[in-house]
């Protein structure tokens, strides 16, 4: 019998009342819910211990990294530095091959020039031998001869020059072994000891290198 009168007592209750009775049961529910972060927040000293053991292990691990960094800057210096070192042994191995290249060219025609300075003692020594012959100025066939000859001579002397080929004559000069060939040794008034007299076979040098060593009279001391 009581709990039918209850019954109808909410039944009789006004929607105003029912939906204030609703918002109370929610209220209740929504509190017994707010207490569990309570619960989370107590948790947090372990987390936070986590987090320490996390970094405890991320340490040695940082060290490594390092470690490993140190190794790999190292090698990137010494491939740098055998780097370089080919560079530069690669420039003076190509500046050498283009200095033997340029010798080659330069003095390649040593031997070839070489043997034609007999040619040009020979057209010298006929050339000296006709002037000083008196058939030369009467006869008309032996001008015409030594002129050939002379011709001949400068012809040679040019293409020597254009080649690099020069005519030395040194009398005067301080004797150098490196481009001089002493004959003998003579005492000459007026001249300096050690300076050249005579020469006897004219020398030349081919790019400034000798070709042929002048043969020369040295002035000997007179003590």
């Amino acid at each position: 019998i009581m709990f039918r009168g209850a019954l109808g007592r909410v039944l009789r209750t006004p929607p105003n009342s029912r939906s204030l009775l609703n918002s109370l049961h929610l209220r209740r529910v929504t509190g017994a819910s707010t207490r569990e972060p309570t619960e989370s927040t107590d948790s947090q000293p372990d987390l936070e211990g986590k987090d320490d053991a996390t970094s405890a292990v991320d340490t040695p691990r940082e060290t490594e990294n390092e470690e490993k960094m140190r190794q790999l800057e190292e090698q990137v210096q010494q491939l740098d530095d055998k780097y370089k070192r080919s560079l530069a042994e690669t420039e003076n191995v190509r500046r050498m091959y283009r200095k033997q290249i340029e010798d080659a060219k330069m003095f390649g025609i040593q031997s070839f020039a070489k043997d034609l300075l007999d040619v040009a003692d020979t057209l010298e020594l006929a050339t000296e031998s006709m002037k000083s012959n008196s058939l030369v100025q009467e006869n008309e066939d032996m001008k015409k001869l030594y002129d050939g000859v002379e011709m001949t001579t400068g012809l040679l002397q040019q293409v020597f020059a254009r080649n690099g080929v020069m005519k030395t004559n040194p009398v005067g000069e301080k004797f150098d072994p490196n481009f001089h060939e002493a004959m003998f040794y003579q005492e000459v008034e007026g001249k300096c000891p050690g300076s050249i007299a005579i020469v006897m076979k004219t020398g030349y040098l081919l790019h400034g290198r000798t070709l042929r060593a002048a043969q020369v009279g040295v002035v000997k001391d007179k003590s």
